[in-house]
């Protein structure tokens, strides 16, 4: 078992997702870990273990059923999680899903009719090239792609339905080459891109 002196995140914390009504809290972090935590009302919160996930930043992680999480990465990968254990912590890679051509920004699980991602079977994933990617979750196959504009980076992703039928909702942000340039151009840097999958054969 992995002891409480287990030290704390060493960069930015990209996720965090709350187990067991609330005794337990995972943590995703550039540094390439997920943490998992132990929340008490007398000590707070108490790191318990400690799982190295990726080689470099961990850049989101999402929750997937009840004992599955997925997180993706600058390594320009995205990696699905078996959660096997909390006491002592056990994290197992059942499947690492590639084909990028930059970092990993973006994941979002299509959702069913009634609004539940938690039994999703497909996954979009977008990264810093403008690059959107969908996969079959049941044979953690990539399936379709999705091109935005040159020098788009996909910075989130969304599904829904609309009246047509399920849509996919890309937030997209011009790359920039300075900090002089992100002033000027300001709130003129995002935008939303949006693909209609009503027709898109696999997730009908």
């Amino acid at each position: 078992m992995l002891h409480a002196e287990v030290q704390q995140h060493t960069d930015h914390i990209s996720g965090l997702i709350a187990l067991d009504n609330m005794k337990y809290v995972l943590t995703s972090s550039w540094d390439g870990t997920v943490r998992l935590w132990e929340a008490s009302e007398d000590d707070g919160l108490t790191c318990i273990g400690v799982a190295p996930a990726h080689s470099q930043k961990i850049r989101r992680m999402i929750r997937w059923g009840d004992s599955r999480i997925i997180t993706c990465s600058k390594d320009r990968t995205v990696k699905v999680w078996e959660i096997e254990d909390l006491k002592p912590f056990k994290l197992k890679c059942v499947a690492t899903l590639k084909g990028f051509c930059g970092t990993v920004l973006s994941l979002a699980l299509v959702e069913d009719r009634s609004g539940s991602a938690l039994s999703a079977t497909w996954l979009f994933a977008g990264d810093s090239v403008g690059q959107t990617k969908l996969f079959d979750l049941k044979t953690m196959k990539c399936v379709h792609s999705f091109a935005a504009a040159a020098g788009k980076r996909v910075l989130s992703l969304a599904t829904r339905y609309d009246d047509r039928g399920q849509i996919l909702v890309a937030g997209a942000s011009t790359k920039y080459q300075n900090l002089r340039d992100l002033q000027q151009r300001g709130d003129a840097l995002h935008e939303c891109l949006v693909w209609d999958l009503a027709n898109l054969p696999h997730i009908r």
